[in-house]
């Protein structure tokens, strides 16, 4: 039973002297690449929930969605708006737990920079991933669900 401790032992001081441990934290991140980050730029840390920041890796086009609480005349009103679309991801870091928090890093002008700051203040955010090569931007509508029984 001791000599299979040893061989334990002997075998994560490999791995972790060869950079495993490293590599493993890397598996839930893609890390942040500055190179992407365009003059003029920044590079906002957007919290959203891990899940949703799988697949998404630098390079990628998302929208920034936003759900929040707003009152009409009828009493309040859960509402969701796309805030930002279109926004270049420069990195993403992970938990790798679904229901923990991710950050991806949006490179984002300073206007957009103060909206996507001032978000998680207001409400929910979302992180939408979009098609590979879809650039296009389109007016969208704030939605709340009194909209879906009209």
């Amino acid at each position: 039973m001791m000599k299979n401790h040893a061989r334990l032992a002997m075998l994560l001081a490999a791995l972790i002297g060869t950079g495993w441990g490293w590599r493993w934290e890397r598996k839930f991140g893609e890390g942040l690449d500055r190179g992407l980050l365009e003059k003029g730029y920044r590079s906002v840390p957007v919290l959203a929930p891990d899940y949703e920041l799988r697949d998404v890796r630098p390079g990628d086009r998302v929208d920034l969605l936003v759900v929040f609480d707003g009152t009409s005349r009828t009493g309040p009103v859960k509402y969701s708006t796309t805030l930002l679309q279109n926004a270049m991801v420069l990195g993403t870091a992970r938990s790798g737990k679904n229901d923990e928090k991710g950050a991806a890093y949006l490179m984002l002008n300073p206007i957009e920079a103060q909206y996507a700051a001032l978000a998680p203040r207001q409400g929910e955010i979302s992180i939408i991933l979009r098609m590979p090569g879809d650039r296009e931007i389109h007016p969208v509508e704030m939605s709340d669900f009194r909209n879906l029984f009209r």
